[in-house]
């Protein structure tokens, strides 16, 4: 057993370790009279602070906020009241049920009564269910992964709010850097602290998972969208949390120095080629952690390679091509990721693994190496012709395919002599992902129907990509990958 296996075993992890299960006699007729109680006493605690807002009217941030954090306090100690999911599911269904009505009905100002759009009220039961599925098994990060949302999140609103004078935006939204510090600082302490004082690992170990967790989370506050936040942030402690804990001090160290390195890189390239807005550069750099995290340094090697030859071609035909001073944000970087993450995240899984490629992770990078290739050749071609719905056919599809096989030409050799993976039927393979999805672009794109919001164009490149990509990706087994 490793350290940090041993040091989790300190504080109970499984079901049947657990307080709930341990000669209490917990069975289901008492879960479900506990349940009735958290419900009841969350309907008085939410009278009593609509009261206090009626009568006292403090602002609807403070009461939503407490709202969040005193909601929060039996939530982090489900997975040691409850053994069934479903009777969670229940209590939350109910908590949603609430808040829905509450809202529809114009009740309940205390949390409602807010100018910006938020479904946070209803995304919060999800993202617990879903956290107690994953976690109920394992209650150190189950906790911790709890106490991030219901601390941090708070923390950065009413920091924000009182102190926020440094702003960047977060497509139409606008977020402050002081907001942003707030989360990070309280997450850092909600992640080392419990891992410090409820098991047994090293100092050093928690120290630097609260610092790469703190950072991680915070760039996912920073550009989550229309109240997601709620449902990304637990999920992201927890995934983040079980990726990390098993690591030495040594490995932890290597991933802070590539977290912070890839922040850094990024901000400088932002900063001198106007290439992406603040949110843009989080966004970015989460992908490339990400990548990094799950896939290995090798995996990093496409996505550099690409992003270094997007900016240098914007830069060096900045006078040719259109919109050449567009700065991208959030929605555009998660649509040029995609491709990329659903393979890397194919390759983490098991049981993927196994059905794609053989189970072998070589097998994935001449499929990943055409979807980067193919993904940065429509790029190309979008920046001298960004869609026209008058001209749906603009588009060349003579230079669309020469410049896809340029950025072949600049990605796969690169990107499959670092996988080892480098011959002859890997590079073929890779070209045809590429063209493949480049053409189902273009037929796509010419169609009369096709929505010209910018977002959609987005998607379309999104969609062909990664549907090409996870189309090939499953001829391996057939083809003796």
């Amino acid at each position: 057993m490793n350290t940090a296996a041993k040091g989790l075993a300190f504080w109970p992890l499984r079901a049947s370790e657990t307080p709930s299960s341990a000669g209490l006699g917990v069975g289901l007729g008492a879960e479900l009279l506990t349940a009735g109680a958290i419900a009841l006493g969350f309907v008085a605690f939410l009278v009593l602070v609509e009261l206090w807002h009626r009568r006292s009217g403090p602002p609807v941030e403070t009461t939503r906020k407490l709202v969040h954090v005193v909601s929060g306090l039996p939530v982090l100690v489900l997975p040691w009241l409850f053994q069934s999911v479903w009777t969670v599911v229940g209590l939350l269904a109910f908590v949603a049920a609430l808040f829905a009505l509450t809202r529809r009905r114009g009740l309940l100002e205390s949390v409602h009564d807010v100018e910006r759009r938020s479904r946070g009220d209803l995304l919060y039961p999800l993202g617990i269910v879903l956290l107690f599925t994953l976690g109920h098994e394992r209650p150190v990060l189950y906790f911790v992964s709890v106490l991030v949302l219901i601390l941090s999140d708070p923390a950065a609103a009413l920091i924000g709010l009182a102190y926020g004078r440094t702003r960047y935006e977060v497509e139409e939204h606008w977020r402050s850097m002081e907001g942003s510090l707030a989360f990070f600082l309280m997450t850092f302490l909600a992640v080392h602290l419990p891992l410090l004082l409820m098991t047994e690992l090293e100092p050093a170990v928690t120290v630097l998972v609260g610092l790469v967790v703190g950072i991680a989370v915070t760039l996912f506050e920073a550009i989550s969208l229309d109240g997601a936040v709620i449902l990304a942030v637990p999920l992201a402690s927890y995934l983040f949390l079980e990726r990390l804990t098993p690591e030495s001090p040594a490995t932890l160290g290597v991933h802070a120095g590539v977290l912070l390195t890839l922040m850094v890189v990024l901000a400088l390239l932002a900063r001198r080629f106007d290439f992406l807005k603040e949110s843009g550069v989080m966004a970015a750099t989460l992908f490339f952690y990400l990548v990094f995290a799950l896939a290995g340094p090798a995996w990093l090697v496409p996505p550099a390679v690409a992003t270094l030859a997007l900016i240098l071609f914007r830069a060096t035909l900045r006078h040719a091509i259109s919109r050449h001073d567009a700065e991208y944000q959030v929605v555009a970087i998660a649509y040029a990721t995609l491709p990329t993450l659903a393979l890397v995240v194919g390759l983490r899984l098991p049981e993927l693994g196994a059905a794609w490629g053989g189970g072998r992770p070589e097998a994935f990078a001449a499929v990943l190496s055409g979807a980067v290739a193919g993904q940065l050749g429509i790029m190309f071609a979008t920046q001298f012709h960004p869609f026209n719905p008058s001209q749906p056919r603009g588009l060349p599809l003579v230079r669309l395919m020469a410049l896809l096989l340029g950025a072949w030409a600049l990605i796969v050799p690169a990107s499959l002599g670092a996988a080892g993976a480098l011959d002859l039927g890997g590079a073929a393979l890779a070209a045809a992902v590429a063209l493949i999805s480049g053409l189902t672009y273009w037929l796509g794109r010419s169609a009369t129907t096709w929505p010209s919001a910018a977002p959609w164009n987005f998607r379309l490149q999104a969609a062909t990509v990664t549907g090409v990509s996870l189309l090939a990706v499953g001829f391996f087994p057939a083809l003796g990958g």
